[in-house]
């Protein structure tokens, strides 16, 4: 599976829109119903209150649409939309409106206006794989807020604060996630073991972004869970001379401790 730099995912949606062709906001929808069909066939609709955290580009688009989709199911839904600017998307404006006719949706300019506690399952949709620099300001003041509870927390395509390509500062504010749906392919921030407690157990549902983009375009970075199909087996009672023998070339004069050490682990510790 690729793993595609948020630039090239720009461009694949760009290319499916114009080549399918489909509008922006019906891929939207599309992404948005294979997230929801995923989230309802794991958390049934006795789970406590759903709060549905939304920004304000497309990223809160789809948590928008999310909520339209989970209602008629018979979710007890909040939606939450963190007013952090006067910009909104396109997209984003349009499922407002959609929802707006099916759910009440809750403006927050002020932290005070919601919390979060430990019967809570939260959908993160503040903001997607586009973001570039840490989150400030009321933001912040809400992440942290949600951080220091007990809810469990789902992310829409990737926790809000975490960067896609990029490792973090380390003391960015970032979504510590549970789960975290992805769109299509998983991003270089999930593959990054300092990024683990953000991101949670993550998955992939397809959008149906165009296989003939995905295909011939270039990346450096792939994901595979094949690799234990080249691991050898061994035998019950195989010990470190069965599997031939490993030659170290490391060090220099003065400076060769890890070879020293590399060997001490191999005759003090053979391989299971």
């Amino acid at each position: 599976m690729k793993i595609f730099s948020t630039q090239q995912i720009r461009e694949a949606d760009a290319y499916t829109i114009a080549n399918e062709p489909i509008a922006s906001i019906d891929l939207m929808e599309r992404a948005s119903r294979a997230f929801a069909n995923w989230f309802s066939e794991r958390f049934s609709i006795s789970e406590s209150r759903i709060k549905i955290i939304c920004g304000l580009g497309n990223n809160g688009g789809d948590g928008l649409a999310i909520a339209r989709m989970l209602h008629p199911f018979g979710y007890d839904l909040e939606v939450f939309v963190v007013r952090y600017s006067d910009k909104t998307s396109t997209d984003f404006d349009i499922n407002f409106a959609r929802l707006s006719k099916q759910l009440p949706i809750q403006n927050i300019d002020n932290q005070d206006l919601v919390n979060f506690d430990k019967n809570d399952l939260v959908i993160d949709a503040i903001f997607g794989s586009g973001l570039s620099r840490p989150i400030e300001g009321l933001v912040k003041e809400i992440v942290t807020k949600l951080n220091l509870s007990d809810a469990k927390v789902v992310a829409v395509d990737i926790p809000t604060g975490l960067y896609a390509d990029s490792p973090n500062n380390a003391t960015d504010c970032i979504v510590e996630a549970d789960f975290t749906v992805s769109f299509q392919l998983p991003k270089l921030a999930f593959m990054l073991p300092q990024n683990d407690k953000f991101v949670g157990k993550w998955s992939i549902v397809p959008i149906g972004l165009s296989q003939q983009f995905i295909e011939n375009t270039e990346t450096s970075f792939y994901y595979s869970d094949k690799a234990n199909s080249l691991i050898k087996p061994r035998q019950k009672f195989s010990h470190k001379g069965t599997f031939g023998h490993g030659l170290l070339i490391a060090g220099s004069h003065g400076m060769m401790g890890a070879a020293v050490l590399a060997l001490a682990k191999s005759r003090f510790n053979p391989p299971l």
